[in-house]
């Protein structure tokens, strides 16, 4: 990808994907990222596929590192029921290679390997799912 052209192909085909909510895309860089919903039906391997089949080459950027996030429950510790649920739930998430519910119950430790988002996008993709926890409105 080394035009606008392409780019601006890119970004129509993928924006209307079901569950897309954004897509920037750096020609200097070469690189496609897409903010998508928890609960859509799309994977950052999905997405490659969809822009391969454009005829782009495209991949996966992956890291052997692992890095850790913990989210600390706003109104303290919940119930090991709630906790459990919410740890499958995130267990699911593709590149989260570990979950881990703090012994008092009141945070949620998850490691991420592989398909390795930086902090704040991991938070800004799975916050939704993750407040509704929090507020037992799930």
């Amino acid at each position: 990808m080394t035009c606008t052209s392409c780019a601006s192909t890119i970004e129509s085909n993928i924006e209307q994907l079901e569950g897309v909510t954004d897509i920037k895309i750096s020609l200097e860089k070469g690189e496609v990222y897409v903010v998508f919903a928890p609960q859509s039906k799309l994977s950052p391997r999905i997405l490659a596929e969809k822009i391969s089949d454009m005829g782009f080459e495209a991949s996966v950027k992956e890291s052997s590192e692992t890095q850790e996030i913990v989210f600390f429950f706003k109104d303290g510790a919940k119930p090991q029921i709630d906790t459990e649920l919410l740890k499958q739930k995130l267990a699911d998430i593709e590149g989260v290679k570990n979950v881990i519910v703090s012994p008092g119950l009141d945070a949620v430790t998850v490691a991420l390997k592989g398909l390795l988002p930086d902090a704040l996008s991991f938070y800004g993709l799975n916050h939704a799912a993750l407040c509704r926890f929090v507020r037992g409105s799930y």
